[in-house]
């Protein structure tokens, strides 16, 4: 499969070397991926690790996972899972024709994913069931487009409605019912092989690469991904006992602010921060020239000088955080009180290592819900300018 022969009838398209990864601007990646179809002009490595490579998924046209035997079914959902991982990375930008001086600007498509095996010591009733097992636990966008069998035949997904094998993937996102197709090798499966990857590989468009979305990828939780406004001073805090440590967010934490600023107004940065610092809000002309809204996670309405500002020191006491490509404020009070993202040093929280701060309250005092006026931070840590220094 990896062979020379394979291989030169496709020199039009760039096919992997090495076991491969595809990568999404997002943060997310595949799992290991055996044979990989990628723009020979365009695309770039972005990574060479070990015995591995690492390809943008913008610049990818599709996989194939290769397995030598169909053994049972695991061997059949870990190859199916494998290129569900590809399926489920999301592409950016617009695919772009050029001619006579001028261009057309058209949707990107999504890749396809065949799962290829040269036997079986399953019977076929076998691996269908297999196959629809995968299927019913996984959308159809997740679905692949082919499975093959080399000596026993291929199977597709069908479409009931329209009493119709399904190959392209644009199709096979549209299936709301789970059903697949045989097709029986009459010494024709390599040929019938050949021509679905060709007709794949043709009706393939891609684009909307962009080097800079790679040069710094966001984390991820699940499958939502954020990142830190302010980079590497607010991913990390500071514990002088325990030294450094790495900032996050849960998935669930994740799912709470979206679900909390769901229906949460919109306001400019620059008239959010005047607000907390006691101004009236009012200086339209400074918004105008800084333009920018963020959603400030605030469940219980309370003052944004009580929230976002130290009153210690008028230091800033939230964390600027990029969720899915929108600006978020997470004051420091909440992430401590619903948990969210990490103040607390780790190893001093799970040790039980925190102390009350007795003197002055950092937030305004609050009998009724911080019976001491205080707020567990790390031991020995001083919160300063939106992190902890």
């Amino acid at each position: 499969m990896k062979g020379g022969g394979f291989r030169s009838a496709y020199k039009k398209f760039g096919i992997s070397k090495l076991s491969s990864r595809v990568v999404a601007s997002t943060g997310h990646h595949s799992e290991e991926i055996d044979i990989l179809f990628y723009d020979y002009l365009n695309s770039i490595s972005l990574l060479k690790h070990q015995s591995s490579e690492f390809y943008p998924v913008e610049w990818v046209h599709g996989v194939i996972q290769v397995k030598s035997c169909l053994r049972n079914k695991k061997t059949i959902k870990d190859g199916l899972k494998n290129i569900a991982s590809f399926k489920r990375l999301k592409k950016s930008g617009v695919h772009i024709n050029k001619f006579n001086g001028g261009q057309i600007t058209s949707n990107t498509t999504r890749g396809f994913g065949i799962l290829f095996a040269y036997k079986a010591t399953l019977k076929w009733g076998s691996i269908i069931d297999a196959i629809k097992e995968f299927m019913k636990d996984s959308p159809s966008t997740e679905w692949p487009n082919a499975i093959v069998i080399l000596d026993l035949g291929m199977i597709i997904p069908f479409n009931k409605e329209e009493n119709i094998g399904c190959e392209f993937t644009q199709d096979i996102d549209k299936l709301k019912e789970i059903d697949v197709i045989g097709i029986p090798n009459r010494g024709d499966c390599l040929l019938r092989f050949y021509s679905t990857l060709t007709k794949l590989l043709n009706r393939s468009q891609l684009g909307g690469f962009d080097f800079w979305d790679y040069i710094r990828l966001p984390f991820t939780s699940g499958e939502i991904s954020y990142s830190f406004t302010h980079g590497q001073f607010s991913e990390t805090g500071n514990c002088k006992i325990h030294g450094k440590y790495l900032r996050n967010i849960s998935q669930d934490a994740l799912k709470k602010i979206l679900s909390v600023c769901e229906n949460a107004e919109p306001i400019n940065w620059i008239k959010a921060t005047d607000i907390a610092y006691g101004k009236k809000g009012d200086n339209i002309e400074a918004y105008l020239r800084q333009p920018g809204d963020v959603l400030i996670y605030n469940p219980d309405n309370e003052q944004l000088s009580d929230i976002l500002i130290f009153k210690e020191n008028s230091a800033i006491a939230f964390d600027f955080i990029d969720i899915e490509g929108k600006q978020y404020w997470i004051p420091y009070y909440y992430s401590i009180k619903d948990n969210l993202v990490t103040v607390e040093c780790p190893k001093c929280k799970k040790s039980n290592k925190l102390y009350m701060v007795s003197t002055v309250n950092p937030f305004q005092q609050r009998s009724n819900k911080n019976p001491q006026g205080a707020v567990p931070v790390p031991f020995g840590a001083t919160a300063h300018a939106g992190f902890f220094a």
